[in-house]
């Protein structure tokens, strides 16, 4: 089975995955452990990604913001950029900002009943609670609480050893660590390929083909990196002491 860090975290947020376990060839197992033990020692890791989250955000005419995370596409919300950062502590979260950007959606059966114009969503998770803001992290409102689950808790680790391991595969300065999991968010399983830096033995991009037990396959393609110590956000709540 698998273990990207975000992806695996996020399956086991949302409380649907089985048992935690690497299984497969000992050398991918040997990968992912020094992949944990690589994460363990970095402050903060930032990524990119697509095909994981979907988003209704609209001001006008009425304000509502509603998103769905590792279920692939919904009707009625339109697919993100997610432009995020965590900050770490011994390879667990301390702090999480992700930005979401509103991509464009050509399938009418998906985006055809969403008219109003989609504004970029700011989403931070502290110790104090979790909170989004319409706009970016440069410029936004003030933050409201956010309701429901999130895919990186306060806590979680990074790197989770999930799922059956295939031997690691040499590419140029890198390895691909390719494996297999339960996707706990809509049932059935995950094939995820991971590209590893074989100096840092940090991961550099990963992609992940969803096979749902209903409805249609879909992808998540994500790249990451580890830009040193990141100040965590500072959140302006729209109403102090709420």
């Amino acid at each position: 089975m698998s273990s990207l860090g975000l992806l695996a975290a996020a399956v086991l947020a949302a409380g649907a995955a089985p048992a935690r376990g690497a299984g497969g060839a000992p050398e991918g197992i040997s990968l992912a452990r020094a992949v944990r033990v690589a994460l363990a020692q970095v402050p903060a890791e930032s990524y990119e990604q697509t095909g994981f989250a979907y988003m209704l955000s609209e001001q006008a005419p009425e304000t509502v913001f509603r998103w769905r995370w590792g279920g692939g596409p919904l009707a009625g919300m339109v697919p993100v950029l997610e432009q995020a950062a965590a900050g770490l502590s011994e390879g667990r979260v301390t702090w999480w900002r992700d930005e979401l950007t509103p991509l464009p959606c050509g399938e009418a059966a998906l985006c055809g009943s969403v008219t109003a114009a989609q504004l970029p969503v700011e989403l931070v998770a502290l110790a104090s609670g979790n909170f989004y803001a319409y706009g970016t992290a440069a410029r936004h409102s003030c933050f409201g609480r956010l309701g429901g689950s999130i895919p990186l808790r306060i806590g979680d680790r990074i790197w989770t050893l999930l799922g059956e391991f295939s031997p690691p595969v040499l590419q140029g300065t890198t390895q691909l660590l390719k494996s297999t999991f339960p996707w706990g968010l809509t049932g059935g399983t995950a094939s995820e390929t991971a590209t590893v830096s074989m100096r840092t033995h940090r991961p550099v991009r990963t992609q992940t083909t969803i096979i749902p037990q209903a409805g249609t396959p879909f992808s998540i393609t994500a790249r990451f990196r580890y830009p040193g110590r990141i100040r965590p956000p500072a959140v302006t709540p729209c109403h102090p002491g709420a």
